[in-house]
């Protein structure tokens, strides 16, 4: 039996995510005036993957001061000459004006929250929407090996894209869409 590495792995499962979220982004209609928030940016990489395919200016948040600084200082060139910008936030207390995006891109952030954290976070999603915008949550499946071997500090193990949904009902969101990707489940949400 031959063996991949759990890097290949994660790489082909960022792809198929990566392109279901495009797909999405796409018939909520975002054009490049609009604005979209990528909630847990990383290495915001998806940030510039986002702009790249719509032109729209996009906001990337990460908590930790020092990981937006790493992710602006090493991908320089990534985002030369894009409206692409970081900023140190909470997703439960973002410093943006209500109704100023119009959508709103939550990947692998809410497994590490409890059920009370994940629909405050919801509701300040919801707060910076625009009536009609779309919130995009992916979460790893619960039963994917890859994600368990990686997961650090995930508290929600998610065994399938109904309790998904559920959670975003639960915050008033209308789900108007809902994918499995091979190792994620992805729920889009309606203002």
């Amino acid at each position: 039996m031959e063996r991949i590495p759990a890097e290949i792995g994660q790489r082909t499962r960022r792809i198929s995510e990566s392109k279901k979220i495009k797909d999405f982004l796409g018939e909520a209609g975002i054009e490049e005036t609009d604005h979209v928030l990528d909630v847990g940016s990383n290495l915001g990489l998806m940030a510039a993957k986002i702009h790249d395919k719509f032109g729209c200016s996009v906001t990337g948040i990460e908590p930790r001061l020092d990981k937006v600084a790493k992710t602006v200082s090493n991908r320089r060139g990534v985002y030369r000459g894009k409206d692409v910008v970081f900023d140190q936030a909470s997703v439960f207390e973002l410093p943006y004006e209500d109704e100023s995006y119009k959508a709103v891109n939550i990947r692998h952030v809410i497994e590490h929250f409890n059920d009370e954290e994940i629909v405050l976070a919801l509701s300040e999603i919801k707060r910076v929407l625009v009536k009609g915008g779309r919130v995009i949550v992916t979460v790893p499946k619960g039963d994917d090996v890859i994600a368990n071997l990686t997961a650090k500090g995930h508290v929600q193990k998610f065994k399938g894209v109904e309790e998904l949904k559920k959670l975003l009902e639960k915050s008033d969101f209308e789900v108007v869409d809902m994918a499995r990707t091979g190792y994620s489940f992805v729920v889009v949400g309606k203002k």
